[in-house]
């Protein structure tokens, strides 16, 4: 077991159900997430609609509170993000799926994948997984006069709206870890 699996065991707290409304800055570690549901996604662009992935939302379930930079202590568990796993043979990055689903453990015994398969083991709520988290900052925004989005800027500076996490690459991923004794997801 790797060391985040050994963190959870029983004395895992877990989250109280915050889930939105995030906007500190976590300090990039490893963390225990899960994979709350998966769905196949094709982009908004019609250029890429043949560009189908599955959507992963996932969400931070241990530790519940870290220390930031500050030094101030800032809740961790139930900040949601996704991660993408390109599906369609066309697409440049394919090959990732593989070494993604891997770590997760969502492939076949034989190596490969059957998308709807990923899908409903994804939507379980029981596939949990080290990963490393990196947040980046997040500024309000608006459109210029030629239709441009530009940040909202106060006495010169760009207006911090708060920080989001990163989408994590496939190196970030630690591999899949053990889900706590008597875990049971939420029934939505």
């Amino acid at each position: 077991m790797n060391e985040i699996g050994t963190q959870i065991g029983t004395a895992m707290l877990i989250p109280s159900g915050v889930k939105t409304g995030f906007s500190t800055n976590l300090p990039a570690q490893m963390y225990t997430c899960r994979i709350k549901s998966a769905a196949r996604h094709t982009p908004a662009d019609p250029l890429k609609k043949d560009n189908l992935n599955i959507k992963f939302s996932c969400e931070i379930m241990a530790p519940d509170q870290v220390t930031d930079e500050a030094g101030q202590i800032v809740r961790a568990a139930g900040r949601a993000f996704d991660i993408y796993c390109p599906i369609a043979t066309a697409m440049k990055n394919f090959e990732s799926s593989f070494e993604l689903l891997g770590k997760l453990q969502l492939l076949r015994p034989e190596g490969g994948f059957v998308p709807d398969e990923v899908i409903n083991q994804a939507n379980t709520g029981m596939i949990w997984f080290s990963c490393l988290i990196i947040c980046e900052p997040e500024f309000f925004t608006t459109k210029n006069l030629q239709g441009n989005e530009v940040a909202v800027l106060v006495n010169g500076q760009p207006m911090l709206k708060g920080y989001r996490i990163k989408f994590p690459e496939i190196a970030q991923i630690g591999g899949r870890v053990e889900v706590p004794p008597g875990f049971a997801p939420p029934a939505f």
